[in-house]
């Protein structure tokens, strides 16, 4: 997967839409970020035990999820998030969110946030202050994310795949064309005299035939 041009691309959306995105391992780790909240960066991020929640949240989940199809789901720190998986040749190799966020028709549980401020010793006032910016979407709005969200992983999919052909191919090539020259070596530097032929004609010679022979591969 070329994540430079995956960033790249995630960047622009975030300028157009506003919407952050991310793409991780099957592991949790994170491979490419864009827009994400402070709220995630400044501290579900930064402490041990709410980076262990997201990872959680986000790798057990979207084992569940199929191909070509996504998940809505509140992560174990109170966030909304979007996961469809990147699955390349049958392989479940990555995941790709789009998050976080509330819903416009809901009121988060500022009781929940302030309890987790107090137990993970996130200074409160700014742990609020950074819920309070996390963006509002309509169901509508997500509903769109959503086959967006779907349709680019399996973009990323057949790419990625594309890239496998195409790095397969080169490589065969390139043992072709090692073999070619070794058997060229092989050749051009045995100890007896190899020709070949075409209607008749010496077409090439090795260095013993010349030798042996006394004439240069071009008078053969």
């Amino acid at each position: 997967i070329d994540f430079q041009a995956l960033q790249q691309l995630m960047n622009s959306f975030y300028k157009v839409t506003g919407i952050a995105t991310a793409m991780t391992d099957v592991n949790g780790n994170i491979r490419l970020a864009t827009g994400w909240q402070d709220i995630c960066v400044r501290f579900h991020r930064i402490h041990p035990e709410t980076l262990a929640n997201c990872k959680e949240s986000d790798s057990c989940l979207a084992k569940t999820v199929k191909e070509g199809e996504y998940a809505l789901y509140k992560c174990k720190n109170g966030m909304w998030d979007l996961v469809t998986p990147i699955v390349v040749s049958g392989r479940h190799v990555a995941n790709f969110f789009l998050g976080q966020f509330f819903f416009d028709d809901e009121v988060p549980d500022y009781d929940f946030f302030r309890k987790q401020a107090k137990r993970y010793g996130f200074d409160t006032e700014e742990y609020l202050a950074a819920l309070d910016r996390v963006p509002r979407w309509s169901r509508a709005l997500v509903e769109n994310v959503q086959e967006f969200n779907s349709l680019l992983a399996l973009l990323i999919s057949r790419l990625s795949i594309g890239n496998i052909r195409l790095s397969r191919a080169l490589e065969e090539r390139q043992k072709v064309e090692h073999e070619l020259l070794l058997s060229k070596f092989c050749i051009d530097n045995a100890g007896i005299g190899i020709y070949q032929t075409f209607e008749q004609h010496i077409s090439s010679a090795n260095g013993y035939a010349c030798r042996s022979l006394g004439y240069s591969f071009e008078e053969l």
